[in-house]
């Protein structure tokens, strides 16, 4: 079965086949020829395609030519300033994106745009904006959709794209608090109205995943720019949206918005563990594993507060706790395919079928 798929998948690579009908067309090869599905320990313990094997790394060249980029703008940073590096991130990314479409050191290029436009905001407006008010955070946030928006007209990076979505949410974001602020009479909407504020950022965090799986679902086998795109904001949705979450289950619970790993202990611990638990469940059923590995350090200070609970005392509960989360991550690692396939055939087929397929 996985030589088949990876022959299907070069097929279409190559064009021969449609992307769409790879599924229909492999579950129509598997029967006709009696091929073997495996056992359930086979399907858990074989080591299937990897569908989301990143496509920013395509070898040690891209690797090296990455590490050149990092050294250059050290020496440009202590030679001058930040105004020095922009002109050189622009030529680096004519040649290394627009000519030779290099894919990591895209991903550096990109990242050195949105650090240089954080740290020039700084610089600039440091003096005349107060980042105390959710209007002078707007005022910081509101280069980056120009700034991104612009390098991924010209030079197509979905990272580019993922971080000017992102952005344009943020901004849109901080301006809702500067008009709440104007309308309520308050100067600080952040600390003034907690309840308010955590359900704007769920909102927010909610969106973004949205937009997230509107690229995912654009391409359900991943083999489109749209797939590296959906990569890059499930990346930034998982941890947004899983401490959008946690910060309404701890006012509810506490009152109060207290984000510290004492306050995620006690009668907390369980209702994280569920939350957490909940999104590696939506992780497993869209096929993204950056939901699985976001909240590793919040299960980990749960576990730590269910020891705590049993009188168990010592520096061994962080050992115990750690342990526990590593057998946990094991488990739905090398399961992953399985688990798929299991929570999958829960749903209705004309669902399922919108969904990436179990690789």
């Amino acid at each position: 079965m996985t030589k088949l798929r990876a022959a299907l998948q070069g097929a279409v690579e190559k064009g021969l086949v449609d992307a769409a009908k790879v599924a229909d067309l492999e579950r129509h090869l598997s029967k006709s020829l009696a091929l073997p599905a495996g056992s359930v320990a086979d399907s858990m313990l074989s080591s299937p395609p990897d569908t989301e094997a990143p496509r920013f790394l395509r070898g040690f060249h891209d690797v090296l030519i990455s590490i050149g980029i990092l050294i250059l703008f050290a020496g440009l940073w202590g030679l001058g300033n930040i105004f020095v590096i922009t002109p050189a991130i622009i030529l680096l990314s004519e040649i290394l994106v627009a000519r030779q479409r290099l894919a990591l050191p895209a991903v550096v290029l990109t990242i050195s745009a949105a650090a240089v436009t954080w740290i020039a905001g700084l610089v600039i407006l440091g003096d005349y904006v107060d980042a105390d008010t959710s209007l002078g955070l707007a005022a910081y946030v509101a280069p980056f959709p120009a700034v991104l928006g612009l390098y991924a007209l010209r030079y197509r990076v979905p990272l580019a794209v993922a971080l000017f979505i992102a952005s344009c949410l943020a901004l849109a974001t901080m301006l809702v608090f500067a008009l709440l602020e104007r309308v309520f009479g308050v100067q600080h909407f952040i600390t003034s109205y907690p309840f308010l504020l955590v359900c704007i950022l769920l909102l927010s965090a909610g969106g973004l995943f949205a937009i997230a799986m509107r690229f995912d679902l654009a391409d359900r086998h991943r083999i489109s720019r749209s797939a590296d795109i959906a990569f890059w904001l499930h990346l930034m949705t998982a941890p947004a949206l899983l401490y959008a979450v946690l910060s309404f289950v701890i006012y509810l619970q506490t009152g109060a918005l207290r984000v510290t790993p004492e306050s995620w202990q006690g009668d907390l611990a369980l209702p994280i563990v569920f939350v957490v638990s909940c999104l590696m469940l939506v992780g497993i059923l869209i096929d993204r594993r950056a939901f699985a590995t976001s909240g590793l350090v919040a299960l980990v200070v749960a576990v730590i507060g269910i020891l705590k609970e049993q009188q168990l005392t010592g520096d061994l509960i962080v050992f115990m706790a750690l342990a526990v989360v590593g057998i946990v991550v094991l488990l739905v690692g090398v399961g992953w395919r399985y688990l798929r396939q299991r929570v999958l055939e829960l749903f209705p087929p004309a669902m399922a079928e919108k969904l990436p397929p179990v690789a």
